[in-house]
């Protein structure tokens, strides 16, 4: 399922515009699935973290 995913992501980098884009059957059954069964949180979780800024690294000092 994953490469049938990334490969539904390189497709839609080469579109010249967002209405090029078609998903295959078992990409939207993917989808339709996750939100049946988890909701809000499915989504939420395959977004992935937004704006939760960067992790700062102390600085090192060299003597």
């Amino acid at each position: 399922m994953s490469l049938i995913l990334f490969s539904e992501v390189v497709q839609w980098f080469e579109c010249s515009s967002t209405t090029q884009m078609r998903y295959s059957k078992d990409s939207k059954t993917f989808w339709k699935l996750g939100n049946r069964m988890f909701g809000e949180r499915f989504s939420n979780f395959m977004g992935g973290p937004k704006s939760q800024g960067e992790a700062i690294l102390p600085r090192i000092t060299w003597r």
